[in-house]
């Protein structure tokens, strides 16, 4: 086991312009906490999950990128791989045959260059700009450096059956079947989303939605390791 331990609950977001802006590229950068000797990381996993406002006019660039002793090391992933509206959960190996790729050779770094830049991290930073004609919402969060990716969540949206409008403030409380006990609990933000902050150990969970003058939701959901468990609702209006 890694004794990194590094972890941390970002929610991080961008302002949106109110004028066009055509290939606006920006990331997030992870505080200092990062930064410094995370050598214990070699061969073990850095995590997170983004979720973005709008999916069309992708654009595709380096999306993760980690600078150290004078070298960058980065990782490209396809387009179809870029968030989704939900959240979406991301795992990157971190050895030098992951993919990672030395920004000044072009080739894969070597087992020392991936060791010195781990051993001396300056800066890891996030793509968050996956839009190429307007800026956009994008949010990042559960940033994991440590390897032990032992835990998962659950997310999504929730909507008025009969208008599909977004319900905000509606309370989403998942309760551990096995052990009956509430695991987690959370409200919906101005667009219907929520996010089961609390790490939920893998299982099968019962996930209600709870909103005043809608018919409650009741879904089932599996949560599995270092994964994001996406469930959605369409509430009901109750008779008036």
């Amino acid at each position: 086991m890694c004794s990194l331990g590094l972890h941390a609950h970002f929610h991080w977001f961008n302002e949106p312009k109110l004028a066009p802006k055509v290939n606006t590229i920006w990331y997030f950068r992870a505080p200092p906490k990062f930064e410094g000797d995370v050598s214990a990381a070699y061969d073990q996993l850095l995590t997170f999950d983004l979720r973005q406002e709008y999916t069309s006019h992708a654009h595709d660039d380096q999306d993760v990128i980690l600078t150290g002793a004078g070298i960058t090391l980065v990782f490209d992933f396809d387009i179809p791989e870029h968030p989704d509206t939900h959240w979406t959960a991301y795992r990157f190996l971190l050895n030098e045959s992951a993919g990672w790729i030395n920004k000044a050779t072009g080739e894969p770094p070597t087992h020392d260059e991936m060791n010195i830049v781990l051993s001396s991290l300056d800066s890891l930073q996030i793509h968050g700009s996956y839009h190429d004609y307007y800026t956009t919402n994008t949010y990042l969060d559960n940033v994991v450096l440590n390897g032990d990716c032992l835990l998962g969540s659950i997310d999504g949206k929730i909507k008025d059956a009969l208008t599909e409008e977004p319900i905000d403030e509606a309370i989403v409380i998942a309760i551990d079947i096995k052990t009956k006990e509430m695991a987690g609990i959370t409200f919906t933000d101005d667009d219907g989303y929520y996010k089961i902050i609390p790490d939920l150990e893998p299982g099968i969970y019962l996930v209600l939605a709870i909103k005043k003058g809608y018919q409650p939701g009741v879904k089932v959901a599996k949560v599995e390791v270092c994964g994001t468990t996406p469930v959605d609702f369409m509430l009901s209006p109750k008779p008036e």
